[in-house]
């Protein structure tokens, strides 16, 4: 996968973004073994589909994204812990290639391990938060699966279960929050 991101600055920079992110999360205690994970769509750091990489066979996905067709998205692997992911990102992340109706996908194969990393058990999930981002023509390109306790009991008032006002809450609490958070938090209707 290094092979992926020689020379493709958009690429070196979400892999940094990742790794300080999973850092992030493992450090505060919010995502770790199955208590989280994420995904990028990365698409836009490629200028067509990636070429000149092994594909691993067609998954078939139990329903249709088809405004993910033609994407890349990373995800964490299977199993990957948020440390791991911090420390090491191509050995504890995993890149697929949705096909054109989003209805199956084929991974980015890494020569440099003899396992094939699974993405995250949740990946319907991501895929439908990833659609609908672009359905809505949302600039957002990650989705943070975590755990903080805080944020979590928040999310059972539900005064607070809308987006804007969660921000400004948070930002009201944390004023910091406005520096790392600047956009706010994405808020994902139940």
């Amino acid at each position: 996968m290094q092979d992926l991101i020689a020379g493709n600055r958009d690429f070196i920079k979400i892999t940094d973004d990742i790794s300080e992110v999973a850092g992030l999360l493992w450090q505060k205690g919010w995502a770790e073994r199955n208590a989280g994970n994420l995904s990028y769509n990365i698409s836009q750091a490629f200028d067509s589909a990636p070429m000149g990489f092994d594909f691993g066979a067609f998954q078939h996905l139990e329903r249709k994204y088809p405004g993910l067709g033609n994407q890349a998205i990373l995800l964490t692997a299977t199993g990957s812990r948020m440390r791991d992911v911090a420390k090491a990102p191509y050995q504890n992340t995993c890149i697929i290639y949705l096909d054109g109706d989003g209805k199956k996908y084929r991974q980015i194969i890494n020569p440099e391990f003899d396992v094939e990393l699974l993405p995250t058990s949740e990946l319907p999930t991501h895929l439908a938060i990833h659609e609908m981002l672009i359905g809505e023509k949302r600039k957002e390109k990650v989705v943070v699966h975590t755990h903080p306790n805080n944020l979590l009991s928040l999310s059972h008032i539900r005064e607070f279960c809308h987006q804007g006002k969660i921000n400004n809450m948070l930002w009201g609490m944390q004023p910091e929050t406005c520096v790392f958070v600047g956009d706010g938090l994405g808020f994902v209707p139940i």
